[in-house]
């Protein structure tokens, strides 16, 4: 857990074994962005794409990495396409494909945002029923009793377009109301050099 160069040799590896291996080849493109491999991890992910088209998730990577090189004329086509798929996955009842907090990077419609998030919210409310057999009370806290504490952990969280926007909202959020931020960086955890990940 954690070791990331590791995960990449063990994709590659897999791809090697099963060329036709989607899942694979998806996940080697998608473990090269925390090294910030954004050229390598596009041609990967083109490459998974041509053994699933239909594969929202790996559009979604596709567009991550593409937007950190400023690819814009095919990151319009890729979002054009990642949108489609997810509002047909999510008219039939599915799963849309991409998180809420990615989401909030693309350039949709506030509606269509906020169904996916509320799509991850009614999953997320059926993990405890699925759970634990009795009744979980849900959490009671008062704002006006003390300050509620936020913590925010990305690897990346200095250069990550989803960490720019919730980490201005959470600021924004502890200067005016009972919230404390606090920020956390694994890779210093993660791997010996403690720039490795920069």
């Amino acid at each position: 857990l954690g070791d990331v160069a590791a995960a990449v040799e063990a994709f590659e590896q897999a791809v090697r074994i099963r060329p036709t291996y989607f899942e694979a080849y998806a996940s080697w493109g998608g473990a090269l962005t925390p090294f910030r491999e954004w050229r390598r991890a596009s041609e990967i992910l083109r490459e998974s794409l041509k053994l699933n088209p239909s594969s929202a998730e790996g559009l979604y990577l596709l567009a991550f990495a593409l937007m950190h090189f400023c690819q814009w004329p095919e990151l319009e086509g890729v979002l054009r396409e990642l949108r489609r798929m997810v509002l047909e996955r999510m008219g039939g009842g599915g799963s849309p494909g991409v998180e809420p907090y990615a989401s909030l990077t693309f350039p949709w419609e506030p509606e269509e945002l906020k169904a996916i998030a509320e799509y991850h919210a009614r999953v997320a409310e059926e993990i405890p029923r699925q759970t634990f057999a009795k009744q979980i009370q849900s959490f009671k806290y008062s704002l006006h009793a003390k300050r509620l504490k936020v913590s925010f952990k990305s690897y990346d969280i200095g250069d990550h377009q989803s960490s720019y926007l919730i980490s201005s909202v959470l600021i924004k959020l502890s200067k005016s109301k009972n919230i404390d931020v606090r920020w956390l960086h694994p890779c210093r955890l993660w791997r010996s050099s403690p720039d490795a990940c920069s």
